[in-house]
């Protein structure tokens, strides 16, 4: 994560352009702008709110960290921990987000939820450009020089793609100056206590077909991806 982001939330820019890009500067500062997930349709604490985010005694953010931190010439990893940033009505007792990136062309994001009562689970992704939704799950974005296919691995609920409206009012409460910014995927999860999304994504320039960029789910915890004649497992 960066500054003025959000916990669990990550970035792609790869062939000169952004691939999953967020809202960038706000008004009301909102978890649903970033690419990360929202409980039942909400978000981190103090959503909708300008600066005021971090009003917590801090002992509660410190249970907010990153693990597993690994960084190689063809490969970087991180586990993100955040379940502490979301609202205490949640009753979330895990938000974890675990990320892996080969040689720059193969990113898998698998996200764990858990909670002592059911919720629905929305998994998030922005891009500057619309993206086609091809069957089976499947959501291919290209920007300029750049294309990325992202593929839904577990069974979900339903999924849109959207434009994204933002407020960009910072100071009045009473006046509204919504903008679009981009675009997004919103994939969402049935009702349920726990919920696990396996998301891959293949990276490469813009003129490579499609059809060359896969992704399979082999069993748990064992995914197959594809880009052109490179392949990883």
């Amino acid at each position: 994560t960066i500054s003025h982001d959000h916990p669990g939330s990550f970035l792609i820019y790869s062939h000169g352009s952004w691939l999953a890009n967020d809202t960038q500067y706000t008004g009301k500062k909102e978890t649903a702008d970033h690419n990360g997930i929202l409980v039942d349709g909400t978000g981190q604490k103090k959503g909708g709110t300008a600066w005021f985010t971090f009003e917590e005694p801090y002992p509660e953010y410190e249970n907010i960290r990153m693990e597993n931190v690994w960084v190689a010439d063809d490969v970087a990893a991180a586990s993100a921990l955040y379940a502490s940033a979301y609202e205490k009505g949640l009753r979330l007792t895990k938000m974890r987000r675990d990320l892996i990136l080969v040689s720059g062309k193969f990113l898998i994001i698998l996200d764990e939820m858990d909670s002592a009562v059911p919720h629905e689970y929305e998994w998030r992704l922005h891009s500057d450009t619309p993206a086609v939704e091809s069957p089976n799950g499947r959501f291919d974005v290209v920007n300029h020089d750049a294309r990325m296919s992202v593929q839904a691995l577990t069974p979900y609920a339903s999924a849109v793609i959207k434009p994204t409206i933002v407020e960009t009012e910072l100071y009045s409460k009473t006046k509204s100056r919504p903008q679009q910014r981009g675009y997004h995927i919103a994939i969402k999860s049935p009702r349920l206590t726990a919920n696990t999304f396996v998301t891959a994504i293949c990276i490469g320039p813009a003129e490579r077909a499609p059809e060359n960029l896969t992704a399979m789910l082999l069993a748990p915890g064992k995914v197959k991806l594809k880009n052109g004649a490179s392949s990883c497992i």
